[in-house]
């Protein structure tokens, strides 16, 4: 793992409207000035004032990513890599060619890949869809459909089984065609 340090931004999360985000690896030369204030208003009553408080705009923090993954790459796809690790169930100390070719799956799909190379069952339907998902993640990128799940509509509904993700493919042909299946 590698640790650095990032320049965070709370205007939007001071609103409400977003959590911070990172700017900038820190310290860099185009690095915001971190006295920078930005306004919160709250108010007590409806019928009251606004209270305004200044507050800091940015932050500096510590991040932990993958020794292959390079700061600057982490700062600008940041909601991109967060999406995989914190949902999604993929794990940092992962190759990164699997790490890559997870994060162009849809949610969906990246969690059940996921959910397959981590689970260790010795049922022989999740077997076959783990053995699946470590193949089509050893493949070479080149020979690997990009954003194409390994698994079948049966692997699927046996790793979606017992969670909490409905059975998504069987639910969006039914939308697409107004006819459950």
């Amino acid at each position: 793992m590698r640790t650095f340090t990032a320049v965070y931004d709370h205007s939007y999360a001071i609103r409400g409207e977003s959590a911070p985000w990172p700017v900038c690896v820190y310290p860099a030369e185009a690095s915001p000035d971190l006295s920078e204030t930005t306004p919160r208003y709250s108010w007590p009553s409806p019928d009251s004032e606004p209270i305004v408080e200044q507050l800091p705009r940015y932050s500096v923090q510590t991040v932990r990513v993958p020794a292959w993954l390079r700061p600057d790459d982490w700062v600008e796809q940041h909601a991109r890599w967060r999406l995989v690790w914190v949902p999604g169930g993929v794990a940092p100390a992962w190759p990164e060619r699997w790490v890559r070719a997870i994060v162009d799956l849809d949610p969906v799909d990246r969690y059940l890949v996921a959910r397959a190379v981590r689970s260790r069952s010795h049922f022989p339907a999740v077997a076959k869809a783990r053995e699946a998902a470590e193949r089509w993640l050893d493949r070479p990128t080149f020979l690997r459909a990009s954003g194409k799940s390994p698994l079948s509509d049966d692997q699927c509904r046996v790793l979606s089984r017992g969670s909490y993700i409905p059975d998504f493919r069987r639910l969006a042909a039914a939308l697409q065609t107004g006819v459950p299946k």
